[in-house]
């Protein structure tokens, strides 16, 4: 069994324990319930076994990190450029080159150029607008992100995701209802859609991130292999969905 799917069962058992134990798993938190005096129950168990399995899976993933390669990011996000160029803000989704010859690529949501151009990056038509090339240099404009942001790594982002995947399966949805993964930064900072911090991380390698004091700031990306920015989750529309 992977790792994935034996969290998917735990938590698929954590959300049929009574509602009191159920509250201590959800909490995630190390704590005892008063009302066991002093024992702890099967909630805190499965929370503290929870997060061992999460551990171990970042390790496992930092591991395979070596397999990842930054031209397999280049081609994802060259991907949903494409998908979207006939789906949402399909007006800005495409690749291009801009004044000054640098590749760029869009879906919309994130934008990435690079200083030296990639092979790996297949080229989709140009943007429906053509007016987007004269947006690059004020949407990459960071002037005003004082904020520097910690960057998880690839390999902690591709675990977040496996976990809320893993907890997704075992809830109820209606039928239609997607899976919503974000990371945040915490309250006041912005928060993104974590598939597209990973493609971000492992495009640029070794990059940095920065906001501005503002829960919907863009959080811009800069490297010595270029630039990027992803555009932030409202978070009620993330509560929303996740609930």
């Amino acid at each position: 069994m992977t790792p994935e799917k034996l969290l998917e069962n735990l938590y698929a058992i954590a959300y049929s324990l009574p509602k009191q134990e159920r509250r201590f798993f959800c909490s995630l938190e190390p704590a005892i319930d008063p009302n066991t005096h002093g024992k702890i129950n099967a909630g805190y168990q499965l929370a503290l076994l929870v997060r061992a399995i999460r551990t171990d899976m970042a390790q496992q993933y930092k591991r395979d990190d070596k397999r990842r390669t930054s031209a397999a990011a280049l081609r994802r996000l060259y991907n949903a450029s494409v998908s979207k160029q006939s789906g949402i803000r399909s007006h800005f989704a495409g690749a291009f080159l801009d004044e000054q010859g640098r590749q760029c690529i869009t879906d919309g949501f994130t934008l990435l150029r690079l200083n030296t151009p990639s092979t790996a990056l297949q080229w989709a038509p140009p943007p429906n607008d053509p007016h987007v090339y004269d947006t690059i240099p004020e949407l990459l404009n960071s002037d005003g992100a004082t904020v520097t942001l910690n960057l998880p790594t690839a390999a902690e982002v591709r675990a977040k995701i496996a976990s809320d995947r893993a907890k997704y399966k075992a809830e109820s949805h209606p039928a239609g209802d997607t899976l919503s993964t974000c990371f945040s930064w915490g309250d006041g900072l912005p928060m993104v859609n974590a598939l597209y911090l990973l493609d971000i991380l492992e495009a640029l390698p070794g990059c940095t991130a920065a906001c501005r004091p503002a829960e919907l700031s863009l959080v811009y990306f800069h490297s010595p292999d270029g630039d990027a920015l992803i555009m932030p989750i409202r978070r009620h529309i993330a509560n929303s969905t996740d609930e």
